[in-house]
């Protein structure tokens, strides 16, 4: 994980039931950004928004393109970003 954002913007307790919407925003190969909605269930008010960057890495902890390394990967990704950006 490259860096990890949030912003509170209400209070969620104990025994709450929350719903967290996740949604690929970027993704170019090697890093990708997910963005985070966390929404009471029960009202409907949203607790909090963030957002995540990550990498892509093989096993000795070097950057990996999946473009090039992991193509199907790659497609799939791609495939998902723009069914999101239809939605």
């Amino acid at each position: 994980m490259l860096s990890v954002h949030s912003e509170y913007k209400s209070m969620t307790h104990f025994g709450d039931t929350v719903e967290i919407l996740t949604q690929l925003r970027e993704y170019n190969g090697v890093r990708m950004t997910l963005e985070y909605t966390v929404i009471d269930k029960e009202t409907g008010v949203i607790r909090c928004v963030g957002e995540s960057r990550h990498c892509f890495l093989t096993r000795d902890g070097k950057p990996v393109s999946l473009k090039r390394n992991y193509i199907e990967m790659d497609q799939s990704f791609r495939q998902f970003l723009d069914e999101e950006g239809e939605a």
